[in-house]
């Protein structure tokens, strides 16, 4: 199980701050995909489409074992940003596939209609989700289309309409409708595999409907689909001879062990890989796990769920992390009726993970596994950002015992108390700012809009009084009435965050960086300078971090 995750879209630091055909399963133990499947022929569409399908890829052979990738981002993406996530993030890695996951919304467990064209949560396009797939299968990538459900409440399960007949009838005709749509989707850009439902385990005992579901969706796709069950109803749910692949996003809870040893979690694994193989042979169908990831921090194998980590005093763990994949994907390895696995999620953000985050695998020990496992290129090395004069020959402060007079100070999530002369603890000078958070970010708005192109450098320094700290994002955004653009860095990218004296720590961030996959258009005006910390977490009481930041200033060290 896994919380609605953290959108960082920064919006305006109002804003700123504030993603038919019968079953082709081959007899066991033959691995899932032959090497001999080609794409079926694109069905006719139904007459409101205006989808176009695309040519037919030429892709590598078909592999005996998925080893994929999962793509999240709420709405769209640039072309600059995609192929940066394709080519620079997913490729290297090694992978043979990418899921394609677009999120709809229901207002709560109890909601009948599935939207998936709000403006407050957005949905992935269709448009954008066939430009990932073609760019996909341009890279020799095999594409599953993946369609999830959240609860806008936060709630889960995400439908649970109890003994109300009535509710589940009209809840699954609009799921038949929304996830039809959805399939011809997966038809047209001829995607490999497609997910009918995910992590629905209420609704899952249903055997009727899902059947109904199922032909309905093989009247639009005429590729091999799966339903992607929750650990709560993998093993009781009794229409799997109906779908040709039996998935599970396998957020099994592992130890109870903060620190556990790989050794350890590789012998948690064995029963729950024999209650799979079980029953892969009782249905006759192989296993796909089709979501798993796990966070940087200790006791991440407990919690059964890719549980939102930017909460609270949580602890770093980059070894227990890459332990919990290579504990996954050894249990597994070999296994016959085996299909693979999705590791959950990319987004395409350049600035995506680094050993001070808590997150995901990018840039940790966690990426160099899959790497390993998956014959993918050396993660590279981090240029260091220490080599640089101490004396800039140009600089601009932002704050420096007190908030430049050209810049606004701005909060958004409503959460924060901010004082701009803090003067029982300072880096240097008579004042710091002391910011106290509580799922809130707050920045800085400078109009009109500033050009950064004389200088290479963001730096200041941080005070972590409360709270861990990874949770701390960088942001800079360019605001006009005709466009919003938003770039950002974890300080978890490595040399970014440095001890300096008394508990401070020393920040520096390239400018090339923030601008790395030329989010921002070219030029380097900006409008916003965005703090972001501790950004979502609905399971911490307020307030849960505290931090000091003193000597805000961007630098230049390139002859002018």
């Amino acid at each position: 199980m896994k919380h609605l995750p953290t959108q960082v879209t920064l919006l305006l630091l109002a804003t700123l701050l504030a993603a038919c055909a019968a079953p082709l399963v081959a007899p066991l133990p033959t691995p899932l995909l032959s090497a001999t499947y080609t794409p079926s022929p694109v069905l006719t569409l139904a007459p409101t489409s205006t989808i176009t399908p695309s040519p037919t890829p030429t892709l590598v052979p078909m592999p005996d074992v998925i080893e994929g990738a999962s793509i999240l981002t709420y709405g769209d993406l640039t072309d600059r940003v995609r192929q940066y996530m394709f080519t620079q993030q997913l490729q290297p890695l090694g992978i043979n596939w990418v899921g394609l996951v677009v999120y709809c919304y229901q207002e709560s467990p109890a909601a009948i209609e599935i939207n998936c064209h709000r403006t407050d949560a957005p949905t992935t396009s269709d448009a954008e989700l066939l430009k990932r797939a073609e760019l996909a299968h341009e890279l020799g990538l095999r594409v599953m289309l993946h369609p999830q459900q959240i609860s806008l409440s936060g709630d889960f399960p995400v439908v649970n309409h109890g003994s109300n007949e009535e509710a589940w009838r009209l809840w699954f005709e609009n799921y038949m409708t929304y996830i039809a749509h959805y399939a011809q989707l997966a038809e047209t850009m001829r995607a490999d595999l497609f997910v009918i439902g995910a992590e629905l385990p209420v609704a899952s005992a249903h055997d009727d409907e899902w059947r109904a579901v199922v032909a309905a969706v093989r009247q639009q796709y005429s590729g091999r689909i799966t339903y992607a069950a929750h650990p709560w109803d993998v093993f009781s749910i009794t229409w799997w001879d109906a779908v040709d692949v039996i998935g599970i996003d396998a957020y099994f809870p592992l130890t109870q062990a903060d620190d556990p040893t790989l050794d350890e979690l590789k012998h948690a694994w064995i029963p729950i890989v024999s209650q799979l193989e079980e029953l892969s042979k009782k249905w006759n169908r192989p296993v796909l796990i089709t979501e798993i990831g796990y966070p940087s921090i200790d006791g991440a194998n407990y919690w059964g769920g890719y549980i939102d980590p930017f909460c609270g005093d949580l602890h770093l763990d980059l070894q227990e992390q890459a332990d919990l994949y290579e504990a996954l994907l050894t249990s597994f390895e070999g296994k016959p009726w085996w299909a693979g696995v999705f590791w959950w999620a990319w987004s395409g953000n350049p600035a995506e993970g680094g050993p001070y985050d808590a997150g995901g695998p990018q840039g940790k020990p966690a990426e160099d596994v899959l790497r390993r496992h998956y014959g993918g290129l050396p993660r590279p090395t981090a240029t260091p950002v220490t080599d640089i004069p101490e004396y800039p020959n140009r600089q601009l402060i932002v704050y420096q015992d007190t908030l430049d007079p050209a810049w606004t100070l701005d909060v958004a999530g409503g959460g924060a108390t901010i004082d701009l002369g803090y003067q029982e603890d300072t880096y240097q000078g008579h004042a710091s700012i002391r910011v106290i958070v509580d799922k809130s970010s707050f920045g800085f708005v400078h109009w009109p809009a500033l050009d950064l192109s004389r200088y290479d450098l963001l730096e200041f320094y941080v005070k972590f009084i409360r709270g861990t700290p990874p949770f701390l994002t960088v942001a800079v955004g360019n605001w006009s009435p005709e466009f919003h653009e938003v770039s950002r860095v974890s300080l978890g990218a490595p040399n970014y965050l440095a001890p300096a004296e008394n508990g401070w720590f020393h920040v520096r961030v390239p400018l090339s960086e923030l601008f790395r996959a030329e989010v921002i258009q070219p030029g380097r005006e900006i409008t916003e300078l965005g703090l972001v910390f501790n950004w979502y977490c609905p399971a911490i009481s307020s307030p849960y971090s505290e931090v000091l930041i003193d000597e805000i200033r961007f630098i230049g060290v390139a002859t002018p």
